[in-house]
């Protein structure tokens, strides 16, 4: 049984990241609002999905393969690339003025699960967080009980992330109630906020050539 101070420590050092605003936050807004609550937890299993894998990865002691510099910087890059084309279809999809999301964005929007999986995987700030915060906690529960306890250890964590990704799915699909206008200007803000990212993350990836 894992002692108290140990699932204390997962619940908030994972909730660190889990519940910080991000990529596949603004992604399940733009989605939940046509889908609800169960487009947030398909985009959690997606989540899940990249997340498990390099968690146990971690836990087995390959955490070096995640922070070499070539590897974060094609995840930068890539994920710049994704986001910018990401926020600017979603802006095209405003200035169509459709009823429903056109579909170029619909590409992108139409599976939950396909938006938690990409926007995990090319997030580098996800990485990131694996390599330190996240990795330290790893070690934590790999010392207390071995690798035996990672999946147990994980399912006090993946909680959190149904919980919160479908819960703001959920508040974004009532949003659609107060217009259509409205909405809009909250499609491209995010998208901007996206824009945002995807600099950054581009910068970041070029950064390494010079």
């Amino acid at each position: 049984m894992i002692p108290p101070e140990l699932v204390t420590e997962i619940v908030f050092v994972t909730a660190s990241g889990a519940l910080s605003p991000g990529p596949l936050t603004f992604s399940v807004i733009i989605g939940g609002k046509k889908r609800g609550w169960k487009f947030g937890a398909m985009a959690a299993t997606g989540h899940m999905a990249f997340e498990f894998p390099l968690y146990m990865l971690l836990g087995i002691g390959a955490a070096w393969i995640f922070i070499l510099l070539e590897v974060k910087t094609i995840i930068s890059i890539i994920g710049g690339l994704v986001l910018l084309i990401y926020a600017l279809l979603s802006i095209l999809d405003v200035v169509k003025h459709k009823n429903e999301t056109g579909t170029q964005t619909k590409a992108l929007t139409s599976s939950g699960f396909v938006a938690g999986f990409m926007f995990t995987a090319f997030n580098p700030y996800f990485i990131i967080w694996w390599a330190t915060a996240g990795l330290k906690l790893v070690t934590d529960i790999v010392a207390y009980g071995g690798i035996y306890y990672l999946p147990f250890a994980y399912s006090i964590h993946v909680w959190m992330d149904y919980v919160w990704l479908a819960f703001i799915a959920y508040l974004a699909y009532r949003g659609r109630k107060i217009g259509k206008r409205i909405m809009d200007l909250i499609q491209v803000f995010l998208a901007v906020v996206m824009i945002y990212y995807g600099a950054i993350f581009l910068y970041e990836g070029f950064m390494f050539f010079k």
